[in-house]
């Protein structure tokens, strides 16, 4: 490269081009130098902007080097060691506030399921199968919260996420929906749990659960 192109690409780079503009052009143009990730970033709200930084750290450091082996070797792969790294880093309990979740009441406000979505294309980035073992179990954490029933929040839900807060356990929630007949038709399901003394006898079939069902909490 010659001197004199090299003197034109100085030029045009956004830092030096925005000398040429007036002072509204200045002040309209966004000329810091960062990648096209950064910027993007950088215009999510300061809760999501934080997670997506940690997410992307926690993949790349635990998510890359056990793709290639789920990948051979999908059978044999343990995700509880993972599923412990991702409690203990709060990624398992982000759509509760704090001292119960890992959630700002600010998260909430602006919205919380923005923060769970770019934590989960962190993820995804590195391994979209590893990714959908740590995010899943938010299928069955959400319709706790959305019953808005006390008793079933504090018999099931508040005990997961204080396990997974404060001792990273690899516990995680399943979500059984899929029948033979019935799946995103939710008025077509027609399996029912009913009580039996002290036992619940379950009518009906399901034809999948989420794959994390070796690990449901009961």
């Amino acid at each position: 490269m010659n001197d004199a192109l090299a003197e034109r690409l100085e030029r045009l780079k956004p830092r030096n081009a925005a000398t040429a503009l007036d002072w509204l052009g200045r002040l309209l143009m966004d000329n810091r130098e960062m990648s096209a990730w950064e910027h993007d970033t950088c215009t999510l709200p300061r809760g999501a902007r934080r997670w997506r930084r940690r997410a992307l750290a926690f993949a790349r450091e635990h998510i890359r080097p056990l793709a290639p082996e789920v990948d051979l070797h999908p059978d044999d792969f343990d995700p509880r060691p993972l599923l412990s790294k991702a409690a203990r880093g709060g990624f398992q309990t982000l759509i509760f506030i704090s001292p119960i979740g890992r959630a700002s009441i600010a998260t909430y406000l602006q919205g919380v399921g923005l923060q769970v979505a770019v934590v989960a294309e962190e993820f995804a980035t590195e391994c979209g199968g590893l990714a959908l073992r740590l995010m899943a179990h938010n299928l069955g954490i959400a319709p706790l919260i959305l019953s808005g029933n006390f008793h079933t929040i504090l018999r099931h839900f508040v005990p997961y996420y204080l396990k997974s807060t404060f001792l990273g356990s690899p516990e995680v929630m399943a979500y059984a929906i899929t029948e033979p007949g019935a799946g995103s038709d939710l008025a077509g399901l027609a399996t029912r749990a009913e009580r039996d003394g002290d036992e619940w006898i379950v009518n009906g079939q399901k034809v999948w659960t989420s794959d994390l069902m070796l690990w449901i909490v009961s």
